[in-house]
C-alpha cells in the first residue's frame, strides 16, 4: 500500500494478473468510482512482490494476489486485524491506519518535489484539490524557501 499508494481495498482486490512484473505495473480495476489507472512498480516493490509472491502467498487456487488458504482473498476487516497485530509488535506511540501508508506514499512524493499532477494520476484523484492536502508544507521547507533569498544579495 505504501509503494504504491493504494487504497486499502484497491489492494485487497489486486489480482495476480494486475502485478505485471516484466514492465512492473500494477493495474488497479477497482479503483475508487470504479475508475482503472496503472501504477509503476518500483525497485523495492518490484523485490518485496517477487519475495511475497514466492515465498509468502499461500498456496491457494486463487486469482487474488492477497489471499488466504480458507476464502481465496481477504477481507478488509481481516487484514485491519493483521495490520494492528503487526502494529503492535512494532510497538508505536503513533496511531497508524491503512490510510496512513497511502497518505505517506502522496507525502513523501511532495517532499520530493514531484509534481502534483503526477501525484494525483498516481493516486487516481479526479480533482487535483483532493490531492492538495497532501502538499502541506513544513516550516524547514519555509526557511529553506526565505533563506534562498539571502543567497541572490
Amino acid at each position: 500500500m505504501y509503494y504504491g499508494g493504494l487504497r486499502i481495498t484497491e489492494c485487497l482486490e489486486l489480482g495476480l494478473k494486475d502485478v505485471d512484473l516484466k514492465k512492473d505495473i500494477l493495474t488497479v480495476r477497482k479503483g475508487k468510482g470504479n475508475k482503472i489507472r496503472q501504477v509503476p512498480i518500483n525497485k523495492t516493490l518490484h523485490n518485496i512482490l517477487i519475495d511475497y509472491i514466492s515465498n509468502v502467498r499461500p498456496d491457494v487456487i486463487s486469482d487474488r494476489l492477497f489471499s488466504s488458504k480458507k476464502t481465496g482473498k481477504l477481507s478488509d476487516s481481516y487484514f485491519r486485524s493483521l495490520f494492528n497485530i503487526a502494529l503492535n509488535k512494532l510497538n508505536w506511540d503513533i496511531k497508524v491506519t491503512p490510510h496512513t501508508l497511502r497518505h505517506s506514499f502522496a507525502s513523501g512524493l511532495v517532499k520530493k518535489d514531484v509534481n502534483l499532477v503526477k501525484i494525483q494520476r498516481l493516486l487516481g484523484h479526479s480533482n487535483i484539490n483532493t490531492t492538495s492536502i497532501y502538499a502541506h508544507t513544513r516550516i524547514d521547507d519555509l526557511i529553506d524557501a526565505v533563506t534562498a533569498l539571502e543567497d541572490e544579495s
